[in-house]
C-alpha cells in the first residue's frame, strides 16, 4: 500500500506542470480554437471558396448563351392487339336441369324422376316412404291381392293350386 501511495505522489507534481504549461498557452492566444486546430479551421475556408466557386460555374454552365436544337429520329414499333374469343364450359347441361322440381339438379341427384322429399315423407302412415310405397293409401305389410275364381267352382285359385 505504501508503495501505490508513492507511486500516486510522485505524478501529481506531473500533472500540475502540464497543467500549468497547457493554460499558459491558452492565455497568450487571442483564441481558443484558432491555435489549437489551425490547418482544420483552413481546411474548412478553403472549402467555403470552393463551394462558392463551383456554384458560380454552374450558374454560367445553366444559362448558356446559344441554344443548340437536336433532332432524334425514335422509331415505334406497332403491336396490333387482336381479341381472341374462347368459349368455355364451366357447368354440364346435367347442372342445369332440375326435371323432378326438387331444387336439386340432375348431376346431383340420385333419382332425378322423384322429388328426393318423397324418401322422407309417408302420407298414409304405413312406415313406408313414398317414394318406395306401393300400395299408396294401403298398409303394405297387409294388403293382399284381390283374389280370384277362375274356374266359379268357389275355391279361390290360389289354395287351389
Amino acid at each position: 500500500m505504501f508503495h501505490s501511495l508513492k507511486k500516486i505522489l510522485a505524478t501529481i507534481p506531473l500533472l500540475l506542470m502540464a497543467l500549468l504549461v497547457f493554460q499558459g498557452s491558452l492565455s497568450t492566444s487571442p483564441t481558443f480554437s484558432s491555435n489549437l486546430y489551425p490547418t482544420a479551421l483552413a481546411r474548412e475556408e478553403e472549402d467555403e471558396e470552393d463551394e462558392d466557386e463551383d456554384y458560380e460555374d454552374r450558374n454560367q454552365e445553366e444559362s448558356p448563351k446559344t441554344k443548340e436544337t437536336k433532332t432524334v429520329d425514335v422509331i415505334k414499333e406497332v403491336i396490333e392487339y387482336k381479341p381472341v374469343v374462347e368459349t368455355v364450359t364451366v357447368l354440364e347441361e346435367a347442372y342445369k336441369i332440375d326435371t323432378d322440381g326438387d331444387k336439386l339438379v340432375d348431376a346431383l341427384d340420385p333419382d332425378p324422376l322423384v322429388d328426393q322429399r318423397e324418401y322422407f315423407t309417408d302420407t298414409d302412415e304405413d312406415g313406408i316412404p313414398n317414394a318406395l310405397d306401393q300400395y299408396h293409401d294401403e298398409d303394405d305389410f297387409t294388403y293382399y291381392e284381390a283374389e280370384t275364381d277362375d274356374n266359379n267352382n268357389g275355391i279361390i285359385d290360389s289354395y287351389e293350386a
